[in-house]
């Protein structure tokens, strides 16, 4: 049995004969069907894809964001060991961690100056970390936020600050210390 299909397209009709109703029919109904669930399916992959692809920005971000907590724990780690006796060599590469400035390059000096003598009376750094890290929209500034715990003389300080960094040439160094403050130590350390 064929059914005639009469559709008015414009001014012209046309004419469709559709074979028989019954198997045939849902034959390309399911055939349709799974046509649609795979392009649905390569459209979900594709996107799937797309969003696994990491976008270049958030990595050069991630990366600035790893570089500077490690010049920044370097430099607690050099600062630690000034305090244990350093040598003209560890002068060197304590200062390497400064922007190439009269004023950095002076701090750098007082601090190296600082920690020497006070590493000689017998302070020791007992615990260092970055608690947070905090990049410019341009990738080219950060601030770390620190916190120190040292021992003189059995006495424990603990002191928190922020320490500005910039990239020159693609070189963070440190161009600022602020909002040092003495806090009261962790119970536990």
């Amino acid at each position: 049995m064929r059914r005639v299909v009469i559709a008015q397209a414009g001014l012209l009709g046309v004419i469709l004969v559709v074979g028989p109703l019954g198997c045939n029919q849902q034959m390309g109904v399911e055939k349709r069907a799974e046509a649609l669930a795979a392009a649905a399916s390569a459209s979900a992959a594709a996107a799937k894809a797309s969003a696994a692809v990491p976008d270049p920005k958030e990595q050069k971000y991630a990366a600035a964001l790893k570089t500077v907590r490690e010049r920044q724990m370097a430099q607690l780690s050099a600062l630690s060991k000034v305090y244990e006796g350093a040598t003209d060599d560890d002068r060197k590469a304590f200062r390497d961690f400064f922007a190439p400035a009269k004023e950095t390059e002076k701090e750098a000096d007082d601090l190296f100056k600082e920690a020497q003598f006070a590493g000689k009376e017998g302070m020791v750094v007992k615990k260092y970390e970055v608690q947070d890290v905090k990049l410019d929209p341009n990738i080219t500034a950060a601030t770390t936020d620190v916190y120190v715990e040292d021992v003189q003389r059995g006495k424990r300080r603990c002191t928190i600050y922020k320490v500005d960094w910039k990239d020159f040439d693609g070189k963070w160094r440190r161009t600022a210390r602020r909002d040092f403050r003495v806090i009261p130590c962790e119970s536990n350390s």
